[in-house]
């Protein structure tokens, strides 16, 4: 009788640590589950806070390009960026030579976006900005001042709203060099990525066409939304 008992507790005693260790591995899955869910809000938490740095660098530019800081010493203290002239990506201001042409913020209150521009349209550039596509006129200038950004999937994020504009909605610059220019849309289409269109110079204008990928999870195509200076 007394074996039988001791085989039952032994039973009893291997049945509760299978359910330990069960459970251990339950717990460490919920774990690494929720590690998984949280990591792609922490990444957006540190490009938006890289953002906000480079914002507030160009806006200190804006601020002080006549005295004290430089321009570019400015920009510098937002972030470190890459121009996409220089031979390697991320360099400093000051390894890349940057002037603070193709620097800007980019508002649209109706969308509510507020984003960093910055001069080169490569995949470095546009992890954490807006990029100014520096074959194109400057922002303000006649001609088509044409401004890529990545369509993020997280709603709101970089260009993610852009298909919301209309006619008539307000499109904010903020230069580097304290120039503010406001610019109504005209125009939203969805175009081939062969088209070159987008990229045609009007000589009697000042426009600025703003450029991403459509739908948001596939990219297929291309959005751009068009605008006029009108101040």
């Amino acid at each position: 009788m007394a074996r039988v008992k001791g085989k039952r507790r032994g039973r009893r005693g291997a049945r509760i640590r299978v359910l330990v260790l069960l459970a251990m591995a339950l717990l460490a899955a919920i774990f690494t589950g929720v590690w998984l869910l949280l990591l792609p809000y922490k990444t957006m938490d540190s490009v938006q806070a890289e953002q906000d740095a480079l914002m507030d660098g160009i806006l200190l530019a804006a601020q002080t390009g006549a005295g004290g800081a430089t321009s570019t010493e400015a920009i510098q203290l937002g972030g470190t960026v890459n121009d996409g002239t220089a031979g390697k990506a991320g360099g400093t201001l000051e390894e890349t030579s940057v002037k603070t042409g193709g620097y800007g913020v980019l508002t649209i209150d109706k969308i509510g976006l507020k984003m960093p521009v910055v001069p080169g349209s490569g995949e470095e550039q546009l992890k954490t900005a807006a990029g100014w596509v520096a074959q194109t006129a400057s922002v303000g200038n006649i001609g088509n001042a044409v401004i890529a950004g990545h369509r993020q999937y997280a709603y709101g994020r970089q260009f993610n709203r852009l298909d919301e504009l209309e006619k008539g909605d307000i499109i904010q610059y903020q230069s580097a060099e304290g120039g503010i220019y406001r610019f109504s849309v005209f125009d939203s289409c969805v175009i081939e990525p062969s088209d070159q269109s987008v990229f045609d110079q009007p000589a009697d204008r000042a426009i600025l066409t703003l450029y991403t990928c459509t739908p948001v999870q596939t990219a297929t195509h291309r959005l751009i939304v068009r605008a006029e200076l009108i101040r």
